[in-house]
């Protein structure tokens, strides 16, 4: 048995926490999924229409449900081409809103994805609480950002 046979297989990503129904502007005000995964970002485009979210089609449970259905659909979903990937490395700064539901991601090209939820980014952990910290460490910035007034 030559050395090469004992390497381990390459990990698969995993989804650590879901952020379910969001919109980005950006992307046309769609509802979303927000899966934060150990690699980076996916928006997940929600099939349910709008009409039946706003009607109470979208509960707790439901959304708790399929944050976990996705996270086992994770290689598919990825693959989607009507998901949008966003790796951790393309992630300059994140900056978390602690009321309005508002995450703003701004990337290596300098452009800016606003992310809003209906709750405040309240997360359902899938592996892990506290998922965008873990994912984005000190590029995330919570609370609001202020500059220096000159006196």
């Amino acid at each position: 048995m030559s050395p090469s046979d004992l390497r381990r297989p390459a990990r698969e990503p995993a989804v650590l926490a879901g952020i379910p129904t969001v919109t980005v502007k950006a992307l046309g005000r769609a509802p979303f999924d927000l899966l934060i995964c150990d690699d980076g970002l996916l928006l997940v485009p929600l099939t349910e229409s709008r009409v039946s979210l706003a009607l109470g089609g979208d509960t707790g449970q439901a959304r708790h449900l399929r944050v976990h259905e996705e996270a086992e659909r994770l290689a598919d979903l990825r693959a989607d081409p009507t998901a949008t990937w966003i790796p951790q490395e393309r992630i300059v700064t994140a900056r978390l809103a602690l009321t309005g539901g508002r995450l703003t991601l701004t990337l290596v090209d300098g452009a800016e994805l606003r992310i809003h939820s209906r709750d405040p980014m309240s997360e359902i952990p899938v592996w892990a609480e506290h998922a965008l910290p873990t994912l984005l460490g000190d590029r995330l910035i919570v609370g609001r950002v202020t500059t220096a007034q000159p006196a």
